[in-house]
């Protein structure tokens, strides 16, 4: 999405410009890979060079807030849901450079 729910941010947070990510479900068969973490950091570099200034994302298991927190987002607020207790996560845009990072795709064809 290119715009956090505007109803789980205060209006002026929901105006700024950026990308939202709910969240991402990784095959335990490539965890090493840390496909979870390369799209978020892919997303932080996009919203960079679209020139929005935030990824915001959501979810609603306290331990997935940890595992985003090592990702560089930090918890915002917390609000309870019909669904659950949801977690709100920022992180401002940046350009990353994945080879720095260490992060390496691979493709099995």
């Amino acid at each position: 999405m290119t715009q956090a729910p505007p109803k789980d941010w205060a209006p002026e947070e929901a105006a700024e410009e950026s990308l939202y990510l709910f969240t991402t479900v990784t095959d335990p068969a490539y965890r090493e890979r840390k496909p979870g973490t390369l799209i978020a950091l892919w997303a932080v570099d996009q919203a960079a060079r679209q020139g929005r200034r935030w990824v915001r994302r959501g979810c609603f298991f306290p331990e997935l807030v940890k595992y985003y927190e090592t990702q560089g987002f930090a918890l915002v607020k917390e609000m309870d849901r019909r669904a659950g207790h949801l977690y709100l996560l920022a992180r401002r845009a940046e350009r990353l450079n994945s080879d720095e990072l260490g992060l390496t795709t691979v493709v099995t064809l």
